[in-house]
């Protein structure tokens, strides 16, 4: 009902990842709204977890959804990553100035629900230093990448249903998808003069 929240916690961000795929899966489809906004200050579970993250996707779109993915930094790896994002079935923009924290932050909004991440410092300075060092596809290391998955330290996700919460977060990142008057009919994103 409106104004609950919840907190689910595991041992790292490996063991929370299905509470999250179920969460997503059972509460956005409670929800009449057909679009879901979802934020990454970068795009960790594509590149790190790009079978499982696909398949969320795929999963949602099944069920008559449709996403809305903003990537809040510009870096090459958030760049490769929203590459990899448009052969998904989300609709992706990137920018480096996001209404949302540029580190260890991500949420999936649709309609009143919010689940949001805030990542365990660590991990965040983990995850950081990959994309603040990597300039090269060559220079990535997938291995140890997605060992960060996997390292012990606490994850928590919280959800809310807050109509006054979410509408102000979809009214941020909504703007960033619509395009400007007198421009082309492909959808607006910052890279696309």
């Amino acid at each position: 009902k409106q104004g609950e929240r919840r907190t689910f916690q595991a041992e790292s961000l490996d063991k929370i990842d299905p509470i999250w795929t179920h969460l997503v899966l059972y509460l956005f489809t409670q929800e009449d709204d057909e679009m879901i906004y979802v934020y990454e200050a970068h795009p960790w579970y594509l590149l790190g977890r790009p079978a499982t993250e696909r398949r969320m996707y795929e999963s949602c779109t099944i069920q008559g959804k449709k996403i809305r993915m903003l990537l809040g930094n510009k870096t090459f790896l958030d760049q490769y990553g929203y590459k990899l994002h448009k052969t998904t079935p989300c609709e992706a923009v990137i920018t480096d100035k996001p209404p949302f924290p540029k580190e260890g932050y991500t949420f999936w909004l649709c309609g009143e629900y919010i689940i949001e991440c805030y990542y365990h410092e660590l991990i965040s300075q983990y995850f950081s230093s990959f994309f603040e060092t990597t300039k090269s596809i060559d220079d990535f290391d997938l291995k140890t990448f997605s060992g960060i998955f996997h390292i012990k330290v606490p994850a928590e996700l919280k959800v809310s249903r807050n109509k006054k919460k979410a509408e102000e977060m979809r009214k941020s990142i909504k703007k960033l998808f619509e395009r400007p008057k007198g421009t082309r009919k492909t959808p607006y994103h910052p890279l696309i003069k």
